[in-house]
């Protein structure tokens, strides 16, 4: 007899990811933080620069990154990797529009011709398409972040502050 499982709940699944950081569990989460004194700004900042971070376009660099600009600008560690987290399926998404961005700011067709042939006889070519796609790819991310991420920390400013004046008024009605 075969056993069914619920193979499509596994930790690295979707169905993981929206039980356990639903919009609910995010929400508590900065309530936490907001709890633990820090500022309203802060925590802002923190899921702003987690967000434009965690789009990076180069796969595999943004926990990193994340990490040293929370040490550098002493931003939240949780908050900055959760909003990292977060965004990763955009990730993925904005990898085109930022490699289309980049080429075209430098007036350079995007050529991707050196993927159809990819062997060992051609690692020169292969080193140099990634290189020039990496670039484009950057640029492009350094045009868009800075341009969205100004309007959105403003956005979720007086949102992060309103949350962070609810907790502060509980508190004072505990006491």
């Amino acid at each position: 007899m075969v056993k069914e499982t619920n193979s499509h709940q596994t930790k690295g699944s979707i169905f993981h990811f929206f039980k356990h950081f639903a919009p609910k569990n995010v929400l508590e989460i900065i309530k936490r933080e907001l709890k633990s004194g820090i500022t309203p700004e802060k925590i802002t900042l923190s899921i702003i620069v987690g967000a434009g971070v965690g789009v990076f376009p180069l796969i595999g660099t943004t926990m990193t990154i994340c990490g040293i600009l929370g040490v550098l600008f002493r931003l939240n560690p949780v908050t900055i990797q959760l909003a990292n987290y977060i965004v990763y399926p955009l990730q993925i998404l904005l990898i085109f529009p930022f490699l289309k961005t980049g080429s075209d700011i430098l007036g350079i067709p995007l050529d991707l011709h050196w993927a159809e042939n990819i062997s060992v006889e051609n690692i020169s070519e292969i080193a140099k398409g990634i290189f020039d796609v990496a670039g484009f790819a950057v640029l492009g991310w350094f045009v868009w972040i800075p341009a969205i991420s100004l309007p959105l920390y403003f956005a979720f400013l007086p949102f992060v502050r309103r949350a962070g004046r609810l907790f502060d008024s509980k508190k004072k009605d505990i006491q």
